[in-house]
């Protein structure tokens, strides 16, 4: 967009969500289309674009059986046996408990970016954090210990925290 910057960070690779011991658990990776005939567990319509264009994708449509606004309200409905789902691999880290995750096929992802105002100036750390954001997610958000512990994550950090 005119006057907006985008600078992509992260491609977070969607996952199926199953309960302990669904069939489609049984194989290495499950097939969306099979994911769109069971009951299925979404976000609202209007938060969950990502999976939404991976059932379009094939031309297919999920069989919606509950939509909520909570992430982790969906994880516990999949955990209780009322349906699958698709989310965001990084949503799942640490919240896997009770329920089987599986890469879906074919892949789909979605993008992590940060997006500034172009034209504005802005104080000059927010400069330097806009001109290394993927050393700034992968390292912090990511917790990433071979990243944080490389080089040029500790020559960005150092070079970072110099504004403060």
């Amino acid at each position: 967009r005119p006057g907006c910057s985008c600078v992509p960070l992260y491609e977070d690779a969607l996952a199926a969500v199953l309960p302990k011991g669904h069939p489609l658990a049984a194989g290495p990776v499950c097939p969306v289309e099979e994911l769109a005939k069971e009951p299925f567990i979404s976000l609202l319509e209007s938060s969950n674009h990502d999976v939404r264009r991976a059932f379009r994708a094939l031309s297919v449509k999920p069989n919606i059986r509950f939509e909520t606004k909570d992430d982790y309200a969906v994880i516990a409905m999949v955990r209780q046996g009322l349906g699958v789902s698709i989310m965001p691999s990084l949503l799942l880290r640490g919240n896997t408990d009770g329920v089987e995750i599986r890469p879906i096929d074919p892949p789909a992802s979605r993008t992590i970016a940060l997006a500034a105002a172009s034209d504005a100036p802005g104080p000059a750390a927010s400069r330097r954090f806009l001109s290394h954001p993927g050393a700034f997610f992968v390292g912090v958000y990511l917790k990433t210990d071979d990243v944080t512990g490389s080089e040029e994550f500790s020559r960005w950090a150092r070079h970072f925290s110099q504004e403060y």
